[in-house]
């Protein structure tokens, strides 16, 4: 007996479970160390739960949930009003950091927090360090925090309450980071990725093996979540649409941001604790962690659907960064040329150096966020023919636009290339700073049609794009673009005429975009004798001296226009077909 995918999904998902509370019940009995790695937990965090972390995946839930309107639709949630448009736009700034595209971007981000969250959080420690109790520091712990803090034992301070520490002190500083993160990245961010790589940043300097460890973690944490929502895939082989290179869609800036952020508050805390981490492992797990989490990924936008990989710069200077890091945590804090007289000179050491440098680094990597993120649509925003508009959007389609969110700098040696162009549907809102293309011209070919959303804080509404054309023989595509949404259709744009190769009795026949669909012109000796509305389908019209068929054989397949003359059949254009 087959057993249908119904009742062997539930079936898969229940042995996951039990599987793995088995085992760990299991182990627990026939290894004694769990316990210890239980009472280190305990030392730590109240009841041994990261509280923290588990406050912060629910405020970032919450904002997908009812912020975004992923409750009335999980995997298309409203994002182009959450992104980080503007410094002129508030909302896109405060959410951008705890918003996502989409229901897997945010299930990716989730994993990684509760991944790497409670590592941060237990470097953090919801006990003030004076109450911990050493005798069960022991485990993750491999570098006690021994160093009492003033006032620890002073339960009258807010910051050394445990509740405190855990549920409102940790989430917030990491809320505040994905809001920072956000400030200063490079064009309009979304996702909670910057906190992330902060608090993979803050925990590495703490413990840089075991965050290592921890990439690995999350990837099998990553699996038996897809085993658990989908225990049983069924799949073929299918065509997909045109998209950038993977390396292109990584926010390079933004994660970069986010982990010099997190090292820095990390090493502020071993500064703070009077401990200095392992140099080498601690160069090895940054220059590890750099290139897993890829940033590597050095790229700039061409236009037009081409980008550029710096990849050598980028291991350089991911190499370089781990420099950095071992300088500012486990640098010598001797003083560079104790023999040279001046205050100056004396107070530099390799720790000092190190953090300036660190400091610089994230100055020099927000420094570029600043024009763009001043930028705003200019009084001609909407480039093309028509467009639809719903509350403050405007919906349209243009192509070869110059992309108004990215401003006009002249590179040497780079000719111009800020000055980028864009085809596709794009959406203008003056109000929100929002200038950008949701689809691009090669994936509306790939696809026919594709369905962009917009709304904001309690509404939503989408547009859909339709393309439809005529694959020309010998010549270019012909197609139209029409958009429908909030009520009304428009026709938006129409793409240049084009002519088939083949002529039948000196006549050549060249198809037209229109309002109304697509009409048929014919040339005799270059000027056009007759033009048309293409036939209806499995019907002839006769035009300029030539009979022309309109067929198809069936609903599947698609229509073919046909010159016939004098026992002569000659395939002129077929209608384009989409996936």
């Amino acid at each position: 007996m087959v057993l249908s995918e119904d009742v062997l999904s539930p079936l898969l998902i229940g042995a996951v479970v039990v599987m793995l509370f088995g085992s760990a019940l299991a182990v627990r009995r026939v290894d004694p160390e769990v316990d210890a790695f239980v009472a280190a937990l305990r030392s730590r965090f109240i009841y041994g739960v990261p509280w923290g972390t588990l406050v912060t995946i629910g405020i970032v839930l919450l904002v997908y949930l009812f912020v975004q309107g992923g409750w009335a639709d999980w995997d298309n949630p409203v994002a182009l009003p959450f992104r980080a448009w503007s410094y002129f736009y508030p909302t896109g700034m405060v959410f951008g950091g705890l918003s996502h595209n989409s229901s897997g971007h945010l299930i990716g981000n989730l994993l990684g927090t509760a991944v790497l969250g409670p590592l941060a959080e237990y470097a953090w420690s919801h006990y003030p360090q004076g109450r911990q109790r050493q005798s069960e520091d022991q485990s993750l712990a491999t570098f006690p925090f021994n160093r009492v803090l003033p006032g620890a034992d002073d339960r009258s301070l807010w910051v050394n309450r445990p509740w405190i520490r855990a549920v409102v002190i940790f989430p917030g500083m990491v809320v505040l980071v994905a809001i920072v993160t956000t400030v200063l990245a490079l064009g309009p961010v979304i996702g909670f990725s910057g906190a992330v790589f902060a608090l993979g940043g803050f925990a590495l300097v703490r413990f840089p093996l075991t965050t290592i460890l921890l990439l690995t973690v999350r990837s099998a944490v990553s699996t038996v979540h897809s085993a658990l929502t989908d225990p049983v895939v069924i799949a073929g082989t299918t065509p997909s649409g045109p998209s950038p290179p993977s390396w292109a869609t990584i926010a390079i800036q933004g994660h970069a941001l986010g982990i010099i952020t997190g090292v820095i508050l990390g090493i502020a805390l071993l500064y703070y604790r009077n401990r200095q981490p392992p140099a080498a492992r601690l160069w090895i797990a940054t220059f590890v962690y750099g290139i897993v989490q890829g940033l590597w990924a050095v790229y700039w936008f061409l236009g037009d659907g081409e980008y550029i990989l710096l990849r050598g710069l980028g291991v350089v200077l991911v190499a370089l960064l781990a420099l950095l890091v071992v300088s500012s945590a486990a640098g010598s804090s001797k003083p560079w040329f104790e023999n040279v007289g001046g205050e100056t000179m004396q107070a530099l050491s390799w720790r000092s150096v190190g953090i300036i440098a660190l400091v610089f680094g994230l100055a020099l990597i927000a420094g570029p966020s600043i024009l763009p993120n001043l930028s705003q649509p200019g009084d001609d925003a909407v480039p093309g023919e028509a467009s639809i508009e719903i509350q403050d959007y405007e919906v349209t389609y243009a192509e070869n636009a110059r992309n108004q969110m990215i401003p006009r700098i002249d590179i040497p040696y780079l000719d111009e290339q800020t000055n980028v162009s864009t085809s596709g549907v794009i959406v203008v809102s003056e109000s929100r700073g929002i200038w950008t293309q949701t689809t691009s011209r090669q994936r509306l070919a790939f696809s026919g049609s594709d369905r962009t959303h917009i709304g904001g804080i309690g509404w939503r509404d989408s547009v859909t794009a339709e393309r439809t054309g005529w694959n020309v023989a010998g010549n270019d595509t012909v197609y139209t673009i029409d958009l429908e949404g909030g009520g009304e259709r428009v026709h938006a744009f129409e793409s240049d005429p084009s002519t088939a190769r083949t002529m039948v009795a000196n006549r050549s026949v060249t198809l037209h975009g229109s309002e109304d669909g697509f009409e048929l012109a014919v040339s005799l000796d270059e000027e056009v004798i007759d033009r048309e509305p293409i036939p209806p389908i499995n019907e002839t019209t006769d035009l300029g001296g030539l009979t022309l068929v309109n067929e198809q054989e069936d609903d599947d397949s698609r229509s073919e226009l046909f010159i016939e003359q004098d026992g002569t059949r000659v395939l002129i254009a077929a209608e384009e077909t989409y996936n």
